[in-house]
C-alpha cells in the first residue's frame, strides 16, 4: 500500500529495481520466445504468433518482447525486412508492430510488399513525428501510427 507521500511512479521504480525476484521471473518465460527469430534455422512447423515486431533496435524490441510474453502474448521480432518476409513464409502473426528506420531500408517499403501477400493489421511505431510520415504509412496499408516517446 501507497503512504500519501509516495509517488506510485517511484514505487513502481523500487519494485523493478529488486533484482533478484526480477531474474527469477524472467528465467521462468520460455527462451524461445524472447529471442530474435533467426532465420538461418529451418522451420517445418508453422507457427502462430500473436504479435510480430520489426525493429532492429536490439535492447528495445527484446524487452517489449518480454513484456508482452509477461501477458502471454506470443510475440517474436526480427530486425530486417529481409527476415520479416522469412518469417512469414514458416509462420503467421495476427499483428505486426513495424518500426519505419530499419538500418539502410524503410519500414514504408516493407509494408507495401506485406500487403501484397498477408492481411495482417500492421500498426507503425516510430520516433519519427512527421504528419507526413503518418499519413504516407496510413495510404500505403498501415492500419495504425504510433509515436515512440
Amino acid at each position: 500500500m501507497l503512504s500519501s507521500n509516495q509517488n506510485p511512479v517511484e514505487n513502481q521504480q523500487s519494485i523493478l529495481n529488486q533484482d533478484a525476484p526480477c531474474r527469477a521471473f524472467f528465467s521462468s518465460i520460455p527462451t524461445a520466445q524472447m529471442i530474435q527469430y533467426n532465420q538461418s534455422k529451418p522451420r517445418s512447423v508453422n507457427m502462430n504468433y500473436n504479435v510480430l515486431i520489426v525493429d532492429d533496435e536490439q535492447a528495445l524490441s527484446e524487452s517489449t518482447c518480454e513484456y508482452l510474453n509477461m501477458f502471454d502474448v506470443k510475440t517474436a521480432w526480427v530486425a530486417t525486412p529481409a527476415a520479416s518476409l522469412e518469417f512469414f513464409q514458416n509462420n503467421t502473426a495476427d499483428l505486426i508492430l513495424l518500426d519505419i528506420n530499419l538500418g539502410d531500408e524503410s519500414g514504408f517499403e516493407l509494408c507495401k510488399k506485406l500487403r501484397q501477400t498477408i492481411d495482417v493489421p500492421i500498426l507503425f511505431i516510430s520516433a519519427r513525428t512527421s504528419d507526413d510520415d503518418v499519413l504516407l504509412a496510413l495510404n500505403i496499408g498501415g492500419d495504425d501510427y504510433i509515436r515512440k516517446p
